[in-house]
């Protein structure tokens, strides 16, 4: 009994000095609670190559509530949008260090990453970079004499080249920089397909214009600097007219003493097709009478000169003529007079409406419209302001169309707009 006393205490002994010693399985090591840029070497505010790894590893560093470093802690490395990517290199070491190797985004200008470890003060570290191309992070347009808004004629070399400029990130000027040109829109050409930025960072080309008239457009390129393509647009006027040539509202048919539907036009143009301004062009009626108005016209911006053919009183072929001091001239325009015609409308045929409540004439033809035996009192108000009907219950009203549209009406007694209730619809075509 006495022998089981002692070894009991003995075992005591044995546990108290081992507690005392750190036995029973260890202590736990310091714990992380901030993250921060490394001391030294962070890798923050590079410059470098768009597309390649920066120079230097980013770096930050782990601690613990004193400020000691904290070993064996993962990081989490993040690139921002655009921004390349990011390889780690390692946990953070006996100094609490952790690295990362940052491959910049393929365009030119600011990117940034980020390192960030869960419930850590400090967390997510931010990191910023500048990626250049060539040496350069921007394309613009030079400040002043930049070539751009030039107007010459079709096919003419414009006399002041084309100018960009290459900058880095603190506006300095990059010589060296290879910038492509390319004619975009409107035809024509560049001088050369690539031009190199000199000692103060501008590459010029010559814009050749094409043969169409109108805007035409040239872009500079180099790929991933901001600003790139930088467009230049300058407008090409027509060449000299050589001919003139229908346009539209040949072969009309239309009442007569009446004007046609469409007008009648004509256009000059040049050896190249474009319409050319400020040419006079004079018609004259022919055979069947009428008129035409204005009887002297010149043609504007797009080459086209018009008027309004009103025909007279013959049925069948009548023509008019247009003549301008070119080729082609005099143009010849034939048009089909017909007798006009009379539409007839019921007011109040079985009970408040029209009928029918739609009908379709022509330019100089007549909608009529009757009251029927019995109707109470109706009247035939225009959405147009056109002059309206008394409000009677018999009796006949008319209205001769002389231009093409759709003209509502409706009875103001029976209607409160001229969507519902007893509306009708002329449709002039």
């Amino acid at each position: 009994m006495a022998l089981s006393r002692r070894s009991r205490l003995a075992a005591l002994a044995t546990t108290i000095i081992s507690i005392a010693c750190g036995g029973g399985g260890g202590s736990p090591g310091p714990t992380p609670t901030q993250i921060a840029k490394a001391p030294t070497n962070d890798g923050d505010n590079q410059v470098g190559p768009a597309g390649q790894a920066l120079a230097t590893p980013l770096a930050v560093i782990v601690r613990d509530a004193s400020n000691n470093p904290v070993a064996a802690v993962t990081v989490t490395w993040t690139p921002g949008a655009g921004s390349g990517s990011i390889t780690p290199q390692s946990n953070s070491d006996a100094n609490g260090i952790a690295t990362a190797t940052w491959t910049l985004g393929a365009n030119a200008g600011a990117q940034t990453a980020t390192a960030a470890r869960t419930g850590l003060t400090g967390s997510p570290v931010r990191f910023n970079a500048t990626a250049q191309i060539q040496g350069a992070t921007q394309l613009a347009k030079t400040p002043a004499a930049s070539g751009d808004g030039q107007t010459d004629t079709v096919l003419a070399t414009l006399p002041n080249p084309y100018r960009v400029i290459a900058t880095d990130q603190n506006s300095n000027p990059v010589q060296g920089v290879s910038v492509h040109w390319a004619a975009t829109a409107g035809g024509g050409a560049v001088s050369t397909p690539t031009s190199v930025t000199d000692i103060n960072g501008i590459a010029v080309v010559t814009h050749e214009f094409g043969s169409t008239a109108g805007a035409q457009s040239v872009q500079a390129t180099v790929a991933g600097l901001i600003g790139s393509p930088v467009t230049f647009t300058s407008t090409a006027l027509p060449g000299f007219p050589t001919h003139i040539a229908k346009n539209a509202g040949d072969n009309q048919t239309g009442a007569i003493n009446s004007p046609l539907p469409m007008p009648q036009s004509v256009i000059a143009l040049d050896g190249h097709g474009n319409g050319v301004p400020m040419v006079p062009v004079v018609w004259a009626v022919g055979v069947g009478g009428g008129s035409v108005n204005p009887t002297n016209t010149t043609t504007g911006s797009n080459g086209v000169a018009s008027t309004t053919r009103t025909l007279g009183p013959t049925v069948g072929t009548q023509t008019d003529t247009a003549k301008a001091p070119l080729a082609g001239s005099p143009l010849v325009f034939t048009a089909t007079g017909r007798q006009p015609v009379t539409v007839n409308v019921a007011v109040g045929s079985g009970g408040n409406n029209f009928n029918p409540a739609g009908v379709t004439v022509g330019i100089g033809d007549t909608v009529k419209w009757t009251w029927a035996p019995g109707a109470i009192n109706h009247n035939v108000t225009f959405q147009d302001g056109y002059p309206a009907s008394p409000t009677q219950s018999t009796g006949t009203y008319i209205r001769v169309f002389t231009a093409l549209g759709t003209y509502r009406y409706r009875c103001t007694i029976h209607s409160s707009d001229f969507g519902s209730g007893m509306v009708g619809t002329v449709t002039v075509q």
